[in-house]
């Protein structure tokens, strides 16, 4: 839930993704979740189904989906037309876009976007630019938009989803080792495990609830 929303963000945004489907997880770490509430886990990976979309208005219609997370040091499969001497960014954290000819490789927070094979990456360069840039930081771009001075780059209405998907990661992780939740976003329920749906709100304190 926190450095998702650096990571994950790009492919959510540019994707127009909504809700997954479908959430597993499973981890490396026996001392965290699931046999250890109070910690999380050294490792862990996450796999995302993305349902396919029917066109609307003047959007296309746009395919399902897979979306897979690794954290703790795990690193994926080494993608298609990645150059040997390339690695992907380990430190920090990083993405990539797995396309049917050529792949989008980006470090944290979506930056130095690389595109592969060379070829693929000459013809993107000849694309205008049609989506305004933030020059400033995100935490200013935030201020002044709470000032009335411009428009948040992560309104609430996006980045309330963001998280929420991000969340349902560690969801699928308290379902146990190889366990795949089934999640109805209209109804916000886990409907084949509702053992679980008791981690997607909490027993709020007298004046505290929403």
């Amino acid at each position: 839930g926190d450095m998702g929303a650096h990571l994950i963000d790009q492919p959510y945004w540019a994707l127009d993704l909504t809700y997954p489907t479908t959430v597993e997880s499973a981890s490396t770490s026996w001392g965290g979740p699931p046999n250890d509430p109070a910690s999380y886990p050294a490792a862990m990976t996450t796999k995302y189904v993305f349902p396919a979309r029917r066109a609307v208005g003047r959007m296309p219609a746009r395919p399902g989906v897979t979306m897979y997370w690794y954290d703790g040091g795990l690193m994926p499969p080494r993608p298609p037309f990645l150059p040997d001497d390339v690695t992907l960014p380990r430190v920090d954290g990083g993405g990539v876009f797995v396309g049917a000819r050529g792949i989008l490789a980006y470090e944290v927070y979506g930056n130095n976007p690389t595109i592969y094979p060379k070829e693929l990456a000459a013809r993107a360069e000849r694309i205008p630019k049609t989506v305004p840039r933030i020059e400033v930081s995100h935490e200013e771009n935030w201020v002044k938009a709470c000032k009335g001075e411009g428009t948040a780059s992560c309104p609430f209405d996006y980045a309330a989803p963001l998280t929420e998907v991000m969340l349902l990661g560690i969801v699928a992780l308290r379902a146990g080792q190889g366990q795949k939740i089934v999640y109805d976003a209209e109804t916000m329920k886990v409907t084949n495990n509702a053992a679980v749906n008791a981690y997607l709100t909490r027993e709020y304190r007298a004046g505290w609830s929403l």
